[in-house]
Order: structure tokens, then C-alpha cells, then sequence
């Protein structure tokens, strides 16, 4: 098989999703044997969590970059343009790299899901463009995420909550132990600062796994002294920082984290120019991103509220406009929760994807919780046109639905093929 144009192996590679997702490591191991092991050649970390997963590799990839590493960042999903999902020293893989990859991955003999030729992809780019050192964002749970298969030298977790229960449960502990199972012996691995039951879980599950737990509020912390942040890690002399990315909420120790990465990774104290220089480029669309004025947030699932919820309270003067839509297999009663007491309006959408929730379904149900709402036959043009004159409108509950309002924001091209990643 081969591919003549990029239309052509996006439309093979978009086609792998009918398969829905595997979970298991056994075609991804054949896969890359196929091709050399090209995930053995350069050392990574690792990133699973229910959220702050993307935040959290982008915060860490600027830090490293400006400290003179050759990175590479493998995040998903896309907000408008598949080459986001790959990136070497900030810049997004090339169409015409793309291509000869997807012609190497379309002829081997082991078959591989769309999330995994994608993986492998990174694999054999991350490998030609010999980088330094590559950051992982797993795509679901972590033990069988097909990013587990990689050269680890560090494990994240940034957090804990349901999400994507049809292939993790709704257990915390089984969640717990999936995500705990990026963990390789001898590796370490930090433990975020979470609810005493989950961190005990987390612990227990790295330990047994071998790892060597570093401990958020134990080995190294973040706080803010007045008019400046700072950031110690064990003996190391303390970091003054004056500004941060994000000054608040859940974010706040999203930066702990990397930070706390960085630290072990360039294996000295941290330089604070340096970071200051990496924080004022660091650059994550759809994580709150203000364009006009409209915010979109990827957030979609309740734990993701609360953090918008309290990123509206403290950015906004509420009430505010919220568009959103959601996919049907995430909980939509509890993520509207903490929104309910914000929102304006509510403009329902199902952004034309079969396996959203109708937007009646949420308007039914927004309703009786006494919401204002509107249902807008799905024309995002109109209604962005029509409230840009209104006040702070929030785009939330899809990825896919943020990254479409972006690309008509910024008047950018559809993506060959949108897609809408299971996986979010």
C-alpha cells in the first residue's frame, strides 16, 4: 500500500478508529519491533492523569527546551490540525514527514489501531530527528496506553478522578492502579497532591511497581510568599519566582509538577531566568485560551469544571455565555454542576458528532435545574458572530468543540478530516 498524497494517509489513518480503541500492548510491541524499536533510542517521560496531562508536558517541554534540550511532545487529541500531536522543539511535525511515515506504518505486517499508528509514528519521527529527550501524554489510563511501550526515566501523575469509565470502571482504586502502571522499576515518579486515600493508592501501587516515589508537599513544594512564588525541592537552595502561568486552582500545582520534572530530568537546582524565560513562551491552546472574548477549555469531566469554575470566578465578572456539547459517554449531570450558578445562557450543541448527546437531552436536563438555555442548529459561525458583541462566552465540554470554535476564530482550514478523538 502506499499513499499518494497526505488526503489519502490521513483518510486510511481516520479509518482505524471504526476499530475503536485497543487496550493492550501486544500489536504495539510487534509494531515497533517491525520497525526497529525506535522507542528504545532516546530516553522519556511519562505522563498519565485524568487531567492536566497536556498542561503539564507543555509546561515541562518549554522548560527543557530553553535549558538547551532537542525535545519532542507526543499530546493528544487535536484541537484543529493533526500535526499538533507531534512536536519536535516546539514545532509541529511536517505534512510531507507525516506522509512518508504513514507509507513505512501502512506496509507493515502487524496492524495497529489509529491511537498506536499514531504512537509508532512519533516513535520513528522522535527517533530521525535523534532528540534529546521526548515527553509522553498517555492517551487513556496508562498500563495498557500504547505510550507505556517507551525508554522511561520519569513517570507523572498530575491526577485522579473518574473519566472514561466504559474502559477504566468507575472504581477510583482499579483508575488508580491503571494509571499507576506507567511506573517502571527504578524510575522515579511524582505523586501529586491529592485526597489522602488516593495518595496512599498511589504510593502503594509505585512502590509495588518499583518505582521511586517523589512526594508533591513532602519532597518538593510550591507556594506563595506575598508578592512572590516559591518553589524547593529537597535541599536544593529555594526558587523565587514573580509570576507564574497560572496563579491559582488546580493549575497552580500543575507547575509544582513540572517543575518539580525539570529538577530531576536536568539533575541541578533550576535557574530562575530560565524559567522565566520558559514560562512567558509557554503556549497550550484550548486550556483556557482567550480569544476575544471567548474562552475555550477542553474540559469534560467534572473534576475539569470545578477547575474552570473556579478560573471563571476568579478571570470573569459572572454571569457568562457557555456554549458547550458534550460526547456521550462522559457524565454530564455532574460536570454542569458547578457551572450552573455562572452561566448566562447555555447554547446547546451536538457539533453534528453521532456519539455526542443530543443537545435536547442536555437542554432537558440544564432546564431543570432552572438554566437558561438555547438550542442554535448547530451553525457555530452565527452564533460566535452573534455574541461577539455580548459578554465573556465559555466554550467548554469538548475538545473537538473547542478546536472548532478556534479554527473559525482564527479563520483557519478544516482539518483534512476533523476528528473527534474517543478518547476525549
Amino acid at each position: 500500500m502506499r499513499f499518494h498524497n497526505l488526503s489519502e494517509g490521513l483518510n486510511h489513518l481516520y479509518n482505524l478508529r471504526k476499530a475503536g480503541i485497543k487496550y493492550d500492548l501486544v500489536q504495539m510491541s510487534l509494531g515497533l519491533d517491525e520497525l526497529g524499536n525506535p522507542h528504545l533510542s532516546y530516553p522519556a517521560v511519562q505522563i498519565a492523569g485524568t487531567n492536566g496531562k497536556g498542561t503539564t508536558a507543555a509546561l515541562l517541554e518549554s522548560i527543557l527546551r530553553h535549558h538547551g534540550y532537542k525535545t519532542g511532545l507526543f499530546t493528544s487529541p487535536h484541537l484543529t490540525n493533526y500535526r499538533e500531536r507531534i512536536k519536535v522543539n516546539g514545532h509541529n511535525i511536517k505534512d510531507t514527514q507525516i506522509l512518508h511515515l504513514l507509507n513505512k506504518l501502512a506496509n507493515l505486517d502487524t496492524h495497529l489501531s489509529f491511537f498506536e499508528t499514531t504512537t509508532a509514528l512519533a516513535h520513528q519521527y522522535f527517533n530521525n530527528q535523534k532528540i534529546d529527550l521526548a515527553i509522553f501524554e498517555a492517551g487513556l489510563g496508562g498500563r495498557l496506553d500504547s505510550t507505556n511501550l517507551c525508554n522511561s526515566v520519569l513517570a507523572i501523575i498530575t491526577s485522579v478522578s473518574t473519566d472514561h469509565q466504559a474502559f477504566l470502571t468507575a472504581s477510583t482504586s482499579r483508575i488508580t492502579w491503571e494509571k499507576s502502571g506507567i511506573v517502571k522499576p527504578g524510575v522515579p515518579v511524582l505523586i501529586p497532591r491529592t485526597v489522602p486515600m488516593i495518595r496512599k493508592q498511589l504510593l502503594k501501587y509505585s512502590t509495588a511497581r518499583g518505582g521511586l516515589p517523589v512526594v508533591a508537599g513532602e519532597d518538593y513544594y510550591l507556594c506563595k510568599l506575598d508578592q512572590i512564588y516559591q518553589f524547593k525541592y529537597k535541599n536544593d537552595p529555594p526558587l523565587f519566582l514573580q509570576t507564574l502561568p497560572f496563579s491559582g486552582g488546580n493549575k497552580f500545582y500543575l507547575v509544582e509538577s513540572a517543575l518539580a520534572a525539570a529538577r530531576i530530568i536536568l539533575q541541578k537546582p533550576l535557574n530562575s531566568p530560565i524559567i522565566k524565560t520558559a514560562f512567558s513562551n509557554y503556549n497550550w491552546p484550548g486550556r483556557f485560551e482567550i480569544i476575544e472574548n471567548f474562552i475555550l477549555d477542553g474540559a469534560h469531566n467534572p473534576q475539569a469544571a470545578q477547575e474552570l469554575a473556579f478560573n471563571i470566578k476568579n478571570s470573569c465578572s459572572p454571569p457568562v455565555n457557555i456554549i458547550t456539547g458534550m460526547m456521550s459517554d462522559k457524565d454530564y449531570q455532574n460536570f454542569y454542576q458547578p457551572l450552573l450558578p455562572l452561566a448566562k445562557t447555555f447554547y446547546l450543541t451536538n457539533f453534528n458528532n453521532s456519539n455526542a448527546v443530543p443537545e435536547n437531552i442536555l437542554k432537558d436536563y440544564l432546564d431543570g435545574w432552572g438554566a437558561h438555555t438555547k438550542l442554535f442548529n448547530n451553525d457555530l459561525q452565527t452564533l460566535l458572530n452573534n455574541l461577539k458583541s455580548d459578554t465573556i462566552t465559555i466554550v467548554c465540554g469538548s475538545f473537538y468543540l473547542a478546536g472548532e470554535v478556534r479554527r473559525i476564530l482564527l479563520q483557519q482550514k478544516k482539518d483534512l478530516l476533523p476528528l473527534s478523538d474517543p478518547r476525549n
